[in-house]
């Protein structure tokens, strides 16, 4: 019993970690995903405006 009471310790030690740097991953990845989004988005309302403009 004694024997797997360290190996706990240790998972749920690290488990915060790997939480936290799975999180900030995902949250880097998702806001590069976001920012790119908007910038196309932008991208073709500027263009669309600016094509009615012309017109």
């Amino acid at each position: 019993m004694p024997r797997p009471t360290p190996y706990v310790g240790r998972t749920q030690r690290s488990k915060p970690i790997w939480l936290m740097i799975s999180i900030i991953w995902m949250e880097m990845i998702h806001y590069s995903w976001f920012i790119q989004v908007n910038e196309s988005y932008a991208y073709f309302s500027n263009g669309a405006e600016i094509s009615n403009e012309m017109d």
